[in-house]
């Protein structure tokens, strides 16, 4: 059995997986509206009054996240659709139109701000994936590239071991050794991008009048798109079996 239910997994649940540590600080209401004219399908962070995110989607539009408190969603409904609509209108005004039209919260749709790391992914016969198993943070929207990742470590950790009976906790152990790692690392970062989003940083001036500085700088520079390919992609996974590719090879190899 492979738990890939999801952050509210109820394999992890009903099998009494436990935490190795849960952060959950913020949460993200997500939006989506047409691209403008002339705009440019890049990663934006607002850190200004409002904090949030704008991220290209697919085809042509722009998915935006206003980044809250946990929590804090609650009483901005408590407030009304009209008080909503101008605390948008603050986050940039490109979201002016898709302001003027609500009419309810319907176009929302609010995520936890959840890093979870289970303390051990496998049982007998069992293996939790994905952020049944990692939990990532819906910043960056990086979950997926990083579900898939472990999928494909499971893969063929998994393959060789079918139609011998079950696999044993041991074999199935090797997944969260292969990926651990990685995993680990995204959360550090995203726990410190999470600190600057919600203007958590240091307490120590200097520090935050450098990270002031400094942001602006390392967006515009040729260290973003790097640092960007780490923070979506992970770490380079290790050689794929033939076996999960598309393509056949001339010894017939490829899974049938």
């Amino acid at each position: 059995v492979v738990g890939a239910d999801g952050r509210y997994s109820s394999v992890a649940r009903l099998g009494g997986f436990e935490a190795a540590y849960e952060h959950h600080d913020f949460d993200i209401i997500w939006f989506t509206i047409e691209q403008p004219p002339g705009w440019s399908s890049t990663f934006y962070v607002s850190l200004g009054e409002l904090r949030g995110l704008m991220l290209p989607k697919y085809p042509h539009h722009i998915q935006a996240g206003l980044v809250l408190p946990a929590g804090e969603w609650r009483r901005w409904r408590q407030d009304g659709v009209a008080a909503v609509a101008q605390r948008v209108r603050r986050f940039d005004p490109i979201f002016g139109p898709f302001a003027d039209g609500l009419r309810d919260f319907t176009p929302f749709f609010p995520l936890e701000g959840l890093i979870r790391l289970i303390d051990d992914w496998a049982r007998d016969g069992l293996l939790l994936v994905g952020d049944a198993a990692h939990t990532m943070s819906p910043a960056g929207a990086i979950g997926v590239n990083v579900a898939l990742a472990t999928a494909v470590v499971a893969a063929q950790v998994i393959h060789p071991q079918l139609g011998h009976g079950p696999i044993a906790r041991e074999v199935l152990r090797e997944v969260q050794r292969l990926r651990e790692v990685d995993v680990r690392t995204l959360h550090r970062l995203q726990l410190g991008a999470q600190g600057v989003l919600l203007g958590q940083g240091s307490r120590n001036r200097m520090v935050a009048w450098l990270v002031a500085k400094l942001l602006p700088l390392f967006l515009r520079s040729p260290l973003l798109p790097r640092a960007q390919r780490r923070l979506f992609f992970g770490a380079p996974l290790p050689p794929i079996d033939p076996a999960f590719g598309f393509r056949g090879d001339p010894g017939g190899s490829a899974l049938r």
